[in-house]
């Protein structure tokens, strides 16, 4: 695997992860549910996205 796409992923999961635990600390605060929802939105995609670029390496 190129190590450019790995290290990409990898970071993308990284920040994913960050994000998501980011969303789920602020949820116990006054926090609105809209940017929580974007959090997500943008978390799970970072996520899914780099798994798509280390899962795109294999083949």
């Amino acid at each position: 695997m190129n190590p450019f796409r790995y290290f990409l992923g990898r970071a993308m999961q990284i920040v994913g992860l960050g994000a998501l635990t980011y969303v789920v600390l602020m949820f116990f605060t006054q926090l609105g549910m809209e940017p929580l929802l974007w959090g997500t939105v943008a978390g799970a995609s970072f996520f899914y996205g780099g798994t798509l670029i280390l899962g795109k390496g294999q083949t």
